[in-house]
């Protein structure tokens, strides 16, 4: 646990399985079932805690978001052996709500043609104007900006949809040159979404 004078700013639950090698060397694992904090400086003090562990030469965990600071304070990076899984997926299914709900990190105008098959509402075109104050998205006649289906905006919605590796792969059709790149930007989040939940 860390804590100050103003009281408990942090916690690291683990356990530790207790192991020698051939040659009587410790050879112990840690596996660390959570690690939250309040601020940097108690989260990199749990991690310290948690690493410097004697007779431990190995730490495990799960469950951890993909932009952990951890990678930032460690002195090898290198050694982090990571594997990345689907935590939490996001269905679309009021374009027009959803879209003026959430936040932007950049401003951004665009007219998106989205493709649903299942919500035959959201399939058409969509204006989403947004800047760091607000957004408002309308049906309109436009022409399309951006063709993308709804799972691809569904991704995006929480902030790390990766549209530009979509549009390279050949998942999204840009109308307007460079919109996908603005529109990326535009909802691209920071810490990239995390839920640490199993469910």
């Amino acid at each position: 646990m860390a804590e100050d004078d103003q009281g408990v700013r942090g916690y690291a639950l683990f356990r530790i399985k207790s192991s020698w090698d051939e040659n009587d060397i410790p050879a112990g694992t840690l596996m660390l079932g959570e690690l939250e904090a309040a601020d940097p400086a108690a989260y990199a003090l749990l991690w310290r805690n948690v690493l410097d562990r004697d007779l431990v030469t190995r730490v495990e965990t799960y469950g951890r978001p993909v932009d952990d600071p951890l990678i930032a304070l460690l002195a090898d990076q290198r050694q982090v052996r990571a594997r990345w899984a689907d935590e939490l997926w996001v269905r679309v299914v009021e374009v027009d709500r959803a879209l003026s709900a959430r936040s932007y990190a950049a401003p951004v105008d665009v007219v998106i043609e989205v493709e649903d098959d299942v919500c035959p509402w959201n399939a058409r075109r969509w204006r989403l104007t947004a800047d760091l104050t607000g957004a408002t998205c309308k049906p309109v006649d436009d022409e399309p900006d951006v063709t993308l289906p709804v799972a691809a905006l569904g991704s995006a919605y929480l902030g790390d949809g990766m549209l530009g590796e979509q549009l390279q792969a050949g998942l999204l059709r840009e109308h307007t040159a460079g919109v996908v790149h603005r529109l990326a930007t535009a909802m691209s989040w920071s810490p990239r979404p995390w839920t640490g939940l199993v469910f």
